[in-house]
């Protein structure tokens, strides 16, 4: 169904690994990812935690493209929701995401996996719809 469902009763162990995010200006960001791609995990997310540093976040993988729904129920912090194709370009940004909120933010199309990170990083690293993650998943 699209939907990012409720999540377990504890949060999983995710593994951490490095993206670089590439932008169409230029430079380049390193990230340091939780990365999620259980069902379990796809649902926790990045739930109940207070903070994140600037350079960390979480991508969620899916196993095929499909268009997505998320939402920020029992997230306590801002986030800007990247979402990413299977080539792993950027084609949608929700900046500042709002916490706690029930509201569905959708990627409108297929979408590979969604790169969550603190609210107002996208704008900071000057981040545009277009560029691209470099990582295992995408092609």
């Amino acid at each position: 169904d699209g939907l990012i469902h409720p999540p377990p009763a504890q949060r999983p162990g995710f593994v951490r690994d490095g993206i670089t995010l590439m932008a169409q200006a230029g430079h380049r960001q390193r990230l340091w990812l939780e990365i999620a791609r259980t069902p379990d995990e796809l649902a926790y997310g990045l739930m109940k935690l207070k903070e994140m540093p600037g350079t960390d976040g979480m991508i969620f993988i899916m196993q095929q493209p499909q268009p997505v729904n998320f939402w920020m129920k029992d997230t306590l912090m801002p986030l800007d929701m990247l979402f990413i194709d299977a080539s792993g370009t950027i084609i949608r940004i929700a900046a500042e995401a709002e916490p706690g909120s029930e509201r569905y933010i959708s990627s409108f199309r297929p979408t590979k996996a969604v790169l969550e990170i603190p609210g107002g990083m996208a704008e900071r690293w000057d981040i545009k719809v277009g560029d691209k993650l470099l990582y295992k998943d995408f092609q």
